[in-house]
């Protein structure tokens, strides 16, 4: 009794003080927003009963981290960028920043919001999510290899992907802004990027852990490896949020299903020790891969005119980042830590950049969206989105082997027909899918880590959207072979063939 009231305790002055921080953005933004305060009131609000109906109502992890990416894109980034008064890190196109842009950027931002809002609670009243007690299932549900060796296949994973993480890192065959330097025969390149970027690793990493649970193993240490496992692929990769996308869904169903998984104080005792050491890899994460970002993505040009700069006296120096903005902006964002770790904070999540760049482009419409929709992935070819919201870094800033893009998201992708209407449907019935999807494995697999994991792939990459229809499909069909051999190893885990 005494836990439930502290339990309860603990909710009601988070409530309050999420509401007090909530009320305080909100003023501020709205003080400063130059358009429409009506807009503006629902831009706010469709995003707010989005969050909350993620966070406190809904049983999906897919809708629930869609809710929190999509919050983190839209509307906090927005009221960030409000008050700071600081320019977006991520290009927007022709979005110039004036009061009907502004408008027409947080109108079509607050029906997809909508859109996803309604999805989630018509998908609901369908939930055929499992209610089996996740601490009562029986030991039978694990495959008989993992029963018979369960540390031989944790080295046999561990092993497979550390060379993986090599391999990657000596031959760069997967580096976020980086050409691949190295062409394996077909289809290694592809198996090795799904495997670190696709839920390759993270799925199976799920199944094992699950596995581990349900033979009533402590799995503390595994976590731990984890966080150092995918603190490693970050940096082969060089993508400082991948550690963070790696780990998340593992901590949020740990805490989801705590009261069922914590069946001993080893959990209960280490949880916030093991959150703390996350946190304190992020930050090394963070700083590990923007040195080796540094050295890998900037031109010589950029370290020659840092010198000669340095060399010159204050006006001189003036004079000279007059006549060149843009090495001026690449080298006060270098400089500027502080303010680097503050934006991949708050910049970092997709969303609303791309709707700006999308909904001032003058070219929308139902063509557009078909091209769009069918256009193949080509590296010598712009994209859409690559011709709507073009990088503005030149070459000679950036290495030759580095391109870098913009991604749109979702929202701002089916915003290309150019019609709010197309935008809520589409948007409303993928989410309705997927959920439905979601509750579908949930019940017949009843692995929370599983479900977790695939929750979060559906809902980073909505939010990212790369370009595309036809960049997703490799992605989506890795993942659902991966699905099928864990139904066939369920199928068969009662009569322990396997």
């Amino acid at each position: 009794m005494r836990n439930v009231l502290n339990d309860f305790l603990l909710r009601k002055k988070f409530y309050l003080i999420f509401i007090f921080l909530w009320s305080c953005f909100f003023i501020t933004g709205i003080s400063n927003y130059q358009g429409s305060f009506s807009i503006f009131i629902l831009f706010s609000s469709s995003f707010l009963l989005l969050l909350l109906s993620g966070l406190l109502y809904n049983k999906s992890y897919f809708y629930t981290f869609l809710t929190l990416l999509l919050w983190l894109g839209f509307w906090f980034k927005s009221i960030y960028h409000l008050i700071d008064m600081t320019p977006f890190v991520e290009p927007a196109g022709l979005f110039s920043g004036t009061p009907s842009q502004w408008d027409h950027a947080l109108l079509v931002s607050s029906m997809g919001a909508l859109a996803v809002l309604c999805g989630g609670i018509l998908a609901s009243l369908f939930n055929s999510g499992s209610n089996k007690k996740l601490n009562n299932l029986p030991i039978n549900n694990v495959p008989g290899f993992f029963r018979k060796s369960p540390i031989f296949c944790w080295f046999v994973f561990l092993l497979a992907a550390i060379i993986l993480v090599f391999v990657n890192k000596k031959f760069e065959i997967f580096v976020v802004g980086i050409r691949p330097e190295t062409i394996l025969p077909w289809p290694l390149n592809s198996v090795i990027t799904l495997m670190l970027v696709g839920g390759g690793l993270a799925i199976i990493f799920a199944s094992l852990l699950w596995w581990d649970f349900l033979l009533r193993k402590s799995w503390v240490s595994s976590i731990v490896i984890m966080i150092f496992l995918s603190a490693a692929i970050s940096i082969s990769i060089m993508s400082r949020g991948s550690f963070v996308y790696f780990m998340v869904p593992f901590f949020y169903a740990l805490y989801k299903n705590k009261s069922e998984l914590v069946y001993s104080n080893i959990l209960k005792k280490n949880y916030k020790l093991m959150t703390v050491f996350f946190i304190a890899m992020i930050i090394l994460v963070f700083f590990i891969v923007n040195n080796l970002r540094e050295s890998r993505y900037f031109s010589d040009y950029i370290k020659q005119t840092s010198q000669q700069t340095s060399q010159q006296t204050s006006q001189q120096t003036f004079e000279y980042f007059n006549s060149n903005l843009e090495i001026k902006n690449f080298l006060i964002k270098l400089e500027e830590r502080g303010r680097i770790f503050i934006n991949f904070s708050v910049d970092r999540w997709v969303g609303i950049e791309g709707v700006m760049a999308v909904s001032s482009y003058p070219g929308i419409g139902r063509k557009l969206f078909i091209s769009a929709a069918f256009e193949k992935p080509d590296a010598k070819n712009l994209s859409t989105y690559q011709v709507i919201c073009p990088w503005p870094i030149s070459d000679r800033v950036m290495k030759s082997n580095v391109n870098f893009m913009s991604l749109p998201g979702g929202f701002a992708f089916f915003y290309y027909s150019g019609s709010i209407v197309f935008l809520f449907f589409s948007v409303f019935l993928i989410c309705f899918l997927l959920i439905i999807f979601e509750n579908i494995l949930t019940a017949f697999l009843c692995n929370p880590f599983f479900s977790a994991t695939l929750g979060w792939f559906f809902a980073i990459t909505f939010t990212q959207f790369n370009g595309s229809p036809q960049y997703l499909i490799p992605n989506i069909i890795f993942i659902l072979l991966l699905i099928f051999i864990l139904i066939f190893l369920n199928n068969f885990k009662i009569s322990g063939r396997l």
